[in-house]
């Protein structure tokens, strides 16, 4: 995704921005998103995103709790799903500011943080 992001501005004769396309969830996973990109005009674009070795999303994906707040929270957020991630044609959907509710995704959660009290149990 990052060479795609990187690919994009550059057709668009951003060549600048494209190079500081920057894979973030490298140095820092809490940021709620994966690529630091930007739009043409230079607005930050944040992207998560996720892939699949499926054809579509009939078995679904896992998003974190963090990424779903911020997908609410950050301006000009995308995220983006990668289909037959390990083919040798994948596609990539795209969304920006998704609202997975509205667009009729069913949220379920799945993981709970669970801490102790510190009282003996």
């Amino acid at each position: 995704m990052l060479a795609l992001e990187k690919q994009r501005l550059i057709s668009v004769g951003k060549l600048k921005l494209a190079e500081d396309v920057d894979h973030v969830a490298d140095r820092d996973d809490g940021l709620g998103y994966d690529i630091l990109s930007f739009d043409d005009d230079g607005t930050k674009r944040p992207i998560e995103v996720k892939a699949t070795t499926g054809p579509d999303l009939q078995n679904g994906f896992y998003l974190s709790a963090n990424e779903l707040e911020k997908s609410a929270e950050l301006p000009n957020y995308h995220l983006y799903i990668v289909f037959s991630a390990l083919s040798k044609a994948p596609r990539v959907f795209r969304m920006k500011q998704p609202n997975l509710k509205v667009l009729g995704f069913c949220l379920q959660p799945v993981n709970y943080y669970v801490t102790h009290s510190g009282k003996p149990i």
